[in-house]
């Protein structure tokens, strides 16, 4: 039994993945996704949700697949603009952060992991009421933002801070 070997029962856990990326239009981000989510189906959680943005026109028969395989995914609608535009992307990602957040106060799952995060989904994992989460961030990223300009080395420090704090 889970509860004499000091393992938590999983049979009851709502566990959320959530990406700011889209799923599962995006073959990247669903190969990530799936490891978590058919891991977690492996354990025997009870419920897995997704919590993924995606573009108006690619919501349809890839969610409909990964709902039949059992998973409950909300979408998070994105609308399209110039992501060379910088106060426009950054508008657009804090505005993705709030509806985010919305979905997982809705969900009220147990636990979190948050997967190829964006800066500003990073800091929502932080700033949760509760810290029952993972943050899974891909250590390439880690190596190009050490080797970038300025600006990069100083996201690369910020996010190590942050994630210190949590």
């Amino acid at each position: 039994s889970n509860q004499n070997s000091g393992m938590p029962d999983l049979s009851k856990l709502k566990l959320a993945v959530v990406t700011s990326y889209p799923y599962p239009s995006s073959k990247a981000t669903a190969n990530r996704v799936d490891f978590f989510v058919s891991t977690a189906f492996e354990a025997k959680v009870s419920e897995v949700i997704v919590i993924g943005a995606e573009a108006d026109d690619t919501v349809g028969q890839q969610s409909d697949a990964k709902k039949n395989d059992g998973i409950k995914i909300i979408p998070i609608i994105e609308q399209k603009y110039d992501r060379r535009r910088l106060v426009l992307r950054a508008v657009h990602e804090l505005f993705q952060v709030i509806r985010i957040l919305r979905a997982i106060f809705r969900v009220k799952p147990d636990f979190i992991i948050f997967t190829i995060p964006s800066a500003p989904l990073l800091i929502l994992g932080i700033m949760l009421p509760h810290k029952r989460f993972s943050i899974d961030i891909r250590d390439a990223i880690w190596k190009y933002l050490a080797q970038g300009r300025l600006v990069q080395r100083a996201a690369a420090w910020v996010t190590r801070v942050l994630l210190r704090i949590a």
